[in-house]
């Protein structure tokens, strides 16, 4: 039977709230290091090397 009064319970005891998270330095660096690979790899890519 439905509840008439639309109580949804007792309210938890305790709360479980997680602590902050910072910010997720190595992602930043893995990005970082990925944009410096591209831009490397495309500076390379337009060069006529004679020496070969």
């Amino acid at each position: 039977m439905a509840d008439p009064k639309d109580t949804r319970g007792a309210p938890p005891r305790e709360m479980h709230i997680g602590k902050k998270k910072g910010t997720n330095w190595l992602a930043w660096i893995a990005l970082l290091a990925g944009i410096l690979a591209l831009l490397f790899a495309l500076s390379r890519c337009g060069r006529d090397d004679a020496s070969a």
